[in-house]
């Protein structure tokens, strides 16, 4: 088959461009999710768990959001985060 047989052949075929939401603390889900790491069929991962909290920090501490001390307190306050993380904590799941 010659290249452009194929990419005409391609241009029909659509696939799948929905993202896929995983929450971690469900067993099941975090399986599926590290099945899909494992198999190198995870095309983008999308996080923007450090915009979030940064956005937290800032409705928490609205007095400074605008001052010259906001980023390296929201640095220091987010570094703490990383070190409770790095405890082996997982912080998406849920602890009963």
């Amino acid at each position: 088959m010659n290249i452009e047989q194929q990419l005409r052949e391609g241009a029909g075929r659509t696939s799948a461009s929905v993202p896929t939401i995983f929450n971690l603390s469900i067993t099941a889900q975090e399986k599926e999710l590290e099945e899909l790491l494992v198999g190198n069929k995870i095309q983008r991962v999308s996080d923007d768990y450090q915009e979030q909290q940064q956005e937290l920090f800032a409705a928490k501490n609205p007095s400074i959001v605008y001052g010259p001390d906001f980023k390296p307190k929201f640095e220091e306050y987010y570094q703490g985060l990383q070190k409770t993380c790095s405890r082996n904590i997982n912080p998406y799941r849920t602890q009963l």
